[in-house]
């Protein structure tokens, strides 16, 4: 069912919802000034609820990228505010940011972001080191496992495939046991067999692991596994879907974007 009301569904009449693991508050982000302002995002406000799995799509230039890089504290939003758990993130300092990612937040992209010179095993951990956080030896042969790793993760990144890559993102996303995973286009480098086994990763890491993935996409079948889409047009939320499938997500984006 699509929603038309701008909000989370399950949210309630000031976009609030119960136990969310983020929200974004009357956010707002500007670029330029005057006769060059652009507004990517425009007073929106959104709850994504802990251990759910929302992909957020729309046209080119709707905003979704923006309103991830700001729900990630990648991105500083112009006003409003966003909230990690308890913690508004809105505002705070560079250093503070950082650790708060590192501790709390979770990132898979198109582009792998691993160190050439680091095995695959040695940019799993890396994060924790740089957090001064011990390893979890057990959790993390549990996700390599669980990752289909276990014969690759000492290799170097040049030494193994897209697909083998992205899983070992994964694995360093997972690893630090974060409160929400967010994904941007993290299938968009694969060929579709391997994005499946990728898009099932995610999944499980939500209904096994009790992890909250926020993903931009614009493929219907990758947002399909999610539970919930929320469909952004000129920098606005227009709808929201629940229970999304390849059919009701590709006829909804027809009537957002005749030209898709």
């Amino acid at each position: 069912m699509v929603q038309q009301d701008g909000c989370a569904a399950r949210a309630d009449d000031t976009g609030q919802v119960p136990g969310a693991a983020v929200r974004l508050e009357a956010l707002w982000k500007v670029y330029g000034a005057g006769s060059t302002e652009v507004a990517a995002l425009r007073d929106v406000t959104v709850g994504f609820s802990a251990s759910s799995f929302t992909a957020i799509m729309g046209p080119s230039g709707s905003g979704k990228t923006t309103l991830l890089q700001c729900a990630a504290g990648l991105a500083e939003p112009t006003q409003g505010t966003v909230v990690l758990g308890d913690t508004d993130i809105a505002g705070m300092g560079e250093r503070e940011l950082a650790l708060v990612r590192r501790k709390r937040m979770g990132f898979v992209f198109q582009a792998f972001n691993l160190l050439p010179a680091l095995t695959g095993r040695e940019n799993a951990v890396l994060p924790l080191g740089l957090a001064g956080r011990k390893v979890d030896k057990r959790w993390l042969e549990s996700i390599i496992d669980r990752t289909g790793m276990r014969g690759h993760i000492d290799r170097y990144p040049h030494e193994l495939s897209g697909g083998q890559q992205q899983r070992v993102a994964i694995c360093r996303a997972l690893l630090a046991r974060p409160e929400v995973i967010f994904a941007d286009e993290p299938t968009g480098a694969l060929d579709s067999s391997t994005g499946e086994g990728i898009l099932a990763l995610l999944r499980a890491s939500v209904d096994e692991f009790g992890q909250t993935v926020i993903m931009v996409t614009h493929e219907p079948t990758a947002a399909a596994y999610a539970d919930r889409v929320l469909f952004l047009r000129d920098g606005r939320i227009v709808g929201t879907m629940e229970q999304p499938t390849v059919a009701s997500i590709t006829g909804h984006l027809a009537r957002l974007d005749p030209a898709r």
